[in-house]
This record gives structure tokens, sequence and C-alpha cells, in this order.
């Protein structure tokens, strides 16, 4: 049963403390914050990727059986697919991205990509190509594909569906996202060390658009997060907002400056198509942005990162990752450790968020709803969203076919919800895109099926999963 009563505080902004609420913003030097963050070595689940890279550039690989038992280490993105609800306890959950799944914003994340993994690609004559390799992964010449960072597990957040605009777009409010842990921590993960989160909104309307579930799960999920935890995640969201400006403003300019090389140079007639000129227009206007706040940080020599109000006199979320991880239904690795996403990304992703909501400046691209943005030609169905049922709020896919439900009520749910989602995709039976006909399997004794579309209203009758 939801907490109607705690739905309404925090509806009404009473609850939860806002971004502007929690954080006062000081003016902090960001030289040599990368070294701080930057890891020596890749953590073990990408330590396929410098191999492949490397392969993918020779004409003849002689290193295939170890690359073959290097990819075991790498966690298969499908664990994420039968989770039953997202982080904030929510029905309907959608793999949420740290690098961004974009062609014309993926591009500025080779650096974000090379401190993750430890990899040093910025200084290479062809290293466009091999971030993109990074990003994106590709095949090696002798035949092996590799995931690249902005498809792995480690890049994803199970949020609700949808939230693009206000973790992506950032055009209808700002949601931060931020793991509670230390630089140092970070620089030495691996998968499988386990840590919370803490949640940061700017306004009580975009906490209302969280639909934070306050009942069963809720209570199960969410935490008061301490003074302690305040800090720790404050601190680190402050040393990532310096890293992301060093990145833009080092004297080397070691990001914009390979970035306007590679824009200003022509493309051979046979690839120059309308699309593709669209598609670096786009990339362009992001550069000119870059551009201006890196001259902006020059001039200053510093960088704002926030610091907390004392007496906030609200609460604020803290998501606890382990029980998350047990009860939603994510799967577990070989090791038989649960998924966690990379802290550096998503501490990236939170310190572009946090930053924007307090400057509305991006100090990386963020994803733009243009009809040119979005990745038409990838046809990997382990990246799509995942959606599940929300019968409670009116978000959910509809029911059509010969079972028809109504009248659906939380509390007739056991937790962790069984729910199937069945695509035309034989390779996955729990993801679908965003046009697609599935089903969803419910469990009765007596019924069970229920074939739906994206585009239709939940009826019926009751059932008990």
């Amino acid at each position: 049963q939801q907490d109607d009563d705690r739905r309404q505080r925090i509806a009404d902004g009473v609850f939860y403390a806002t971004s502007e609420e929690l954080w006062d913003w000081k003016l902090r030097n960001w030289s040599g914050a990368m070294s701080k963050l930057r890891r020596a070595k890749p953590p073990d689940v990408y330590s396929d990727l410098a191999q492949a890279i490397e392969d993918s550039e020779t004409s003849h690989s002689t290193r295939g059986d170890s690359l073959s038992a290097q990819t075991s280490l790498v966690t298969d993105v499908k664990v994420l697919n039968d989770a039953g609800f997202s982080i904030f306890g929510n029905l309907t959950c959608n793999k949420g991205h740290q690098i961004p799944k974009s062609r014309t914003c993926r591009p500025f994340y080779g650096l974000v990509a090379e401190i993750a993994t430890g990899l040093n690609l910025s200084k290479d004559a062809n290293r466009q190509e091999k971030w993109s390799k990074l990003l994106r992964g590709g095949k090696t010449k002798n035949g092996h594909g590799f995931v690249g960072l902005e498809k792995r597990a480690e890049n994803l957040v199970m949020v609700n569906d949808p939230l693009r605009e206000i973790y992506d777009i950032l055009d209808k409010g700002v949601l931060a996202i931020i793991p509670i842990c230390s630089a140092k921590f970070s620089l030495e993960w691996q998968q499988g060390c386990g840590y919370d989160l803490l949640v940061v909104a700017d306004t009580a309307p975009t906490y209302d658009t969280l639909n934070i579930n306050t009942g069963t799960r809720g209570s199960r999920l969410h935490r008061r997060a301490s003074h302690e935890d305040i800090t720790e995640a404050t601190n680190f969201l402050g040393s990532c907002i310096k890293a992301l400006a060093e990145i833009l403003a080092s004297e080397s300019n070691m990001l914009l400056g390979p970035m306007e090389a590679f824009l200003d140079d022509t493309l051979p007639d046979g690839e120059q198509t309308k699309e593709s000129n669209n598609l670096r227009t786009l990339m362009r206007e992001k550069l000119e942005a870059l551009k201006r706040l890196r001259s902006s940080l020059l001039d200053v020599g510093n960088v704002e990162v926030p610091s907390i109000n004392p007496n906030i006199g609200k609460e604020v979320l803290k998501i606890h990752m382990e029980t998350y991880m047990k009860i939603s239904g994510v799967g577990e690795l070989s090791s038989g450790d649960y998924p966690y996403p990379d802290p550096w990304l998503v501490g990236m992703k939170a310190a572009i968020n946090s930053y924007f909501g307090h400057t509305k400046v991006k100090l990386h691209p963020a994803c733009q709803p243009t009809p040119h943005d979005e990745d038409s030609d990838d046809e990997d169905s382990d990246d799509e969203d995942c959606l599940y049922l929300d019968v409670v709020h009116g978000s959910s896919p509809c029911v059509t076919g010969a079972a028809q439900y109504s009248s659906i009520q939380e509390e007739d749910f056991s937790f962790p919800l069984d729910v199937s989602i069945v695509s035309d995709d034989d390779d996955d039976t729990s993801v679908i895109t965003d046009d697609g006909e599935y089903c969803a399997l419910f469990t009765t004794g007596e019924q069970s099926v229920a074939c739906t579309t994206p585009n239709q209203k939940l009826q019926g009758r009751d059932v008990t999963p």
C-alpha cells in the first residue's frame, strides 16, 4: 500500500531537499583533478578493450584465444533485463545511459572512457577512431566482436521510463544520481564492489516526476541519507566536476582540439550525405558550446563545485543498492556478485546534470531531441529499454487479445514481480523496442498471456501473480 501522505509531501516539496536547498557552490581549482580519478589500469571487467582495439587496428591478429578468454570477464548486459522495477521502485524501468546513446554526443566522451578504462589513446594519431571503438565497440581482424563502453552494464542505471527530459535532455528538470563513495573507491573499483546512491533533484515537480514508490518496495530500497552519506557523495561529485572541467580547459586541449580537427576534416565524396552533414552540423554546435565554456574556465582558472548547506531540514534520498539488486530480479554475475554501474561513469553523469542545474551550462553534451541524434542504425537488442507493467500509476502499456485485465492493485503483488517480456527476437525474451509488439506473461494459476502494444490501454480484470 502506498503512503499517500508521503507522496503528497514529496509533490508539495516539503519532504526531499532540492539541489538548491542542499548545496551552496564555491569556486575551486580544477588542475590535477583527472589524475585523482584516472585509473592506472583497467578494471578486470574492461580488460578485453585494450587488446580488442589494438587487434582491430592490425591486419593479422595472433591473439584471438586470449581475447576470447578475456571476454568471459565482461558483464553480459542481459543480466539487467530481468529487473522488475527501477531504483525508484517504479514498475516501469529503463536502462539509463551515463555515456549517451547518441551519434552526435557520444564522440565527445573519449576521455571520459579513458578515465574509466585506464587506457591512454588521446595521443594516438588515429585517436578519433580508437575513441569510437572504445565507446561503441566493433570487431577485431580475426572476427571477434567486442562491446564498447556505452553498451555495457557498467554504463547503465535502472531508472523509470521515461526520464529523458530530466536525466538526459534536461529541458523539464534536472536529476542527479550520485555514488556515495570516495574518489579512491572509484579509482580502485572492480565490478562487484557495491556502493549506494544519493538522489537529488532540482525542484519538487522533478521529484514528483520520479514517481518514487512509497509502499512495499520503497520501504525496503530507500533510506534517509545521513550527513556522512551526503558529505561523501558531495565530495565525489565535486571531484567529478573538476575532472570534467580539466578535460575541457587543460593546456593541451586534449578533447576539443582533436574534435575540432575531426570536424574540420572534409569527408570523402562517397561519404558525404545529407544525414552525415546534418550530424556534423549538430556536433559542431556542441563543440562551439564547449569552446565557450573552455574559454570561461580558463579566464577564471576555477570551476564551481557544490558544498553542503547547514541545517537542510529535509530528507535526502538514499538508494540501498544491495537491497535493490537482491529484490529487483537483476541477475548475478558468474562470480556471484551483482552488476553495479561504474561509479566514475555515474559520478560523471551526475556532475554534468548537477552543474547544469546550477549554471544552465553542460560540461559535456547531453542528448538532444532531434531526428538525427538517435542511433537508428544500432540494432543491438541488448541495449533496448526494458518496460514492465506499472499497474498503479497509469503509465503501463496496454493489454489486448484474449486476456484482458483491470483494477490491478499494487498490494496484490508479492515482490519481486515475476513478469517476463517476450519480443519477436528469439535471442532476448525480456527486451522490446519502442514500437514493437510484445507480451507480458502473468502466472495466475488459471490464466496467463496478455499481448500488448505500447499505445493501448490497460483493461480487464484482477489478477494475482
